[in-house]
């Protein structure tokens, strides 16, 4: 019984001694906060999360993260990728397709998107991500792993739409060779009609660049199907171009549809064939037929300058038999520092000039239009505050012929008048108009009233009803009265 009592207290004894002598356990080691760097150009304004920090990546494109979390990138709700936060990161570390590099189109997609968004559409000193605009993007998912050249187009109207601001698209081959001066290599993009088509295409088909906002779709082989051209004020729908690629020819069959809100909002149709080279550049631009119309009108394009605009090109008519009967050298289109052609030069075949052309614009539309000594041509454009044209007034003069034009229109920007005055003659027309059609046709002599037509208003059938005339008092003498083919049905004397 003692053995066992002692064998008892020698056990607890050494059991206390254990627990006594045991170690507090190491504490875990401190968690710095650590801060990497998001770059296609430094981003700042660019939603990010990991595990414990989330926010926005302030003005030097930085962002802040423990070592070894996960960080997601955004703009709005879009998700951009995400890649285990290091110290520097950029479109190809986020992207999710595998071994992706700068070619991929994923990473290009992203540096696009990226770019476009830039507030001063000048990424080499960064990019600056706004959230007013991020806010009023209606997209919230983009597959980056697909193209996005319409999203762009889409993006770019809507931002104008709802801020007022405007961007510069960058479609993704441009944007990859920003991307790749930033990550410090070179990479040179492969021709496409992305990179050496659109930018001519939308000159051409604009000339007043920064007065349009573009959409343009492409199909999954790359091929351009549609174009949409939206004037910005008002912001509306203007043309609508699709297209029919033809490989053996290497040309482009374009349909232009043309929505004609100065009159009454009429659509139009007219056809091009635009041939390409073999690096999709825009050589040759041809309306008409000589099977319909007896004529092609064929302009070759001689000059780009750097941003594959118009500078130079020769313009002829051919008729039936093959021959060119009319050829014309325009060169020497001007633009300035803000994209607005500002000079048009045209030459005849043997070099001599022919015509000068100077232009005024600003992004509203062109101001003024100016034509050269011999036959001075003037055109001024007045919009109100909120930039819609009010007015468009035409004054011409050479040795034989002087006058002016007037078109007056409403809140909508469809014409409600047009006035021509003849300042040699003094003879005067005003043209009445509303979303129906013609209202009534007036004539002027020395200021004297001396016609005046009224027309009925069907918009399918817009046909003159009566005819009334004054004498050279301006005091009515009779009235004509027309069916809807012309013809005079009856006459009543005063």
């Amino acid at each position: 019984m003692r053995r066992y009592f002692l064998v008892c207290i020698l056990s607890a004894i050494l059991i206390s001694c254990s627990t006594e002598d045991k170690p507090d356990p190491l504490p875990k080691p401190a968690q710095y906060t650590m801060q990497g760097i998001f770059v296609d150009s430094p981003v700042s304004g660019l939603r990010y999360e990991t595990e414990t920090h989330s926010g926005f990546t302030d003005e030097n494109g930085k962002y802040n993260y423990e070592e070894g979390e996960i960080v997601t990138f955004y703009i709005g709700d879009i998700m951009l990728g995400s890649a285990e936060a290091t110290g520097e990161l950029s479109p190809i570390s986020i992207a999710s397709t595998s071994n992706a590099d700068i070619k991929t189109l994923e990473v290009q997609n992203i540096a696009a998107l990226l770019q476009t968004l830039d507030l001063d559409g000048n990424s080499s000193n960064g990019i600056v991500i706004d959230q007013e605009m991020v806010e009023n993007l209606s997209i919230t998912e983009i597959d980056f792993t697909k193209p996005i050249v319409q999203i762009l187009g889409e993006i770019t109207l809507e931002v104008f739409e709802n801020t007022g601001s405007e961007l510069k698209i960058v479609y993704p081959e441009m944007a990859a060779v920003h991307l790749s001066q930033t990550l410090g290599f070179v990479f040179e993009p492969k021709a496409s009609l992305i990179l050496n088509f659109l930018p001519t295409f939308s000159n051409y088909f604009s000339e007043l660049n920064k007065a349009v906002n573009w959409i343009h779709e492409f199909n999954e082989e790359g091929m351009i199907v549609k174009s949409s051209k939206y004037e910005k004020f008002p912001s509306r729908l203007k043309e609508k171009f699709t297209f029919i690629y033809s490989p053996e020819s290497n040309h482009l069959k374009v349909e232009k549809k043309t929505i004609n809100y100065y009159q009454y909002g009429k659509e139009y149709t007219s056809t091009f064939n635009l041939y390409l080279d073999e690096d999709f550049y825009l050589k040759e631009i041809v309306s008409g037929s000589i099977a319909t119309d007896g004529f092609e009108d064929v302009r070759t394009i001689i000059e780009l300058n750097e941003n594959k605009w118009i500078t130079s090109l020769v313009s002829k008519i051919i008729r039936e038999g093959g021959e060119a009967t009319e050829v014309r050298r325009i060169r020497d289109f001007v633009y300035n520092s803000e994209g607005f052609r500002t000079e048009g030069r045209s030459y005849d075949i043997s070099g001599e000039l022919t015509s000068v052309i100077i232009r005024t614009a600003t992004e509203v539309g062109e101001i003024k239009t100016e034509g050269n000594e011999e036959v001075s041509d003037i055109i001024q454009y007045f919009y109100r505050s909120d930039n819609t044209l009010e007015m468009e007034l035409v004054q011409y003069e050479d040795e034989n012929i002087k006058f002016e034009h007037t078109s007056e229109y409403d809140e909508n920007e469809a014409i409600i008048s047009y006035t021509r005055k003849d300042l040699i003659d003094n003879r005067t027309t005003v043209r009445y108009y509303d979303a129906r059609g013609t209202l009534s046709f007036e004539v002027y002599k020395f200021e004297v009233l001396r016609g005046k037509t009224y027309y009925n208003l069907d918009p399918q059938n817009n046909y003159k009803l009566k005819t009334e005339y004054y004498d050279s008092e301006g005091i009515l003498e009779y009235t004509d009265y027309f069916d809807e083919n012309g013809n005079v049905i009856d006459t009543v004397y005063e």
